[in-house]
């Protein structure tokens, strides 16, 4: 089976097939053919499939912080699709919390070898996509962070 997916090579609108073999084993595929959105992410996958998806970028420490946090199905959807859609390579996932009251603030999501330019880009991008799809509650509790454009030389 092959999906249709639309993704970015070096941040420019490409579209492309992939084949069901290079999907996750962990995700359940039908003969539907699904574009290439968080949503149809989300409704395509079940919290123990997210669970599998998210053990690769979250401590087991961490993910019931996370999950009484966020809908660890729409954050392993994010995922999903960054890494379907763009040229990314996610370093982890961790939450952070108020220093003072310990209450969750947000979750970031890490990202490797990207600069200003591009993290603008993505961030924006991701939560425009997130608002216009309907997930704005995950919209508001996650962000994109670019380890290279953090470091201060």
């Amino acid at each position: 089976m092959t999906e249709n997916f639309i993704i970015y090579s070096n941040l420019e609108l490409t579209q492309i097939s992939i084949s069901s073999k290079y999907i996750p084993d962990n995700i359940t595929t039908t003969t539907e053919t699904y574009s290439n959105s968080i949503r149809s992410i989300f409704n395509m996958i079940d919290k123990k499939e997210a669970l599998e998806i998210l053990k690769t970028y979250i401590d087991k420490d961490c993910v019931n912080r996370i999950s009484n946090f966020i809908d660890l199905r729409g954050l392993a959807s994010i995922v999903l699709w960054l890494i379907n859609t763009f040229p990314i390579n996610i370093s982890s996932i961790s939450i952070t919390e108020d220093v003072e009251s310990s209450q969750p603030l947000f979750v970031e999501i890490r990202i490797n070898n990207c600069d200003w330019e591009e993290w603008k880009y993505l961030a924006k991008y991701t939560k425009d996509t997130l608002n216009r799809e309907g997930l704005g509650d995950i919209a508001g509790k996650v962000v994109l962070v670019c380890n290279q454009a953090m470091q201060i030389s």
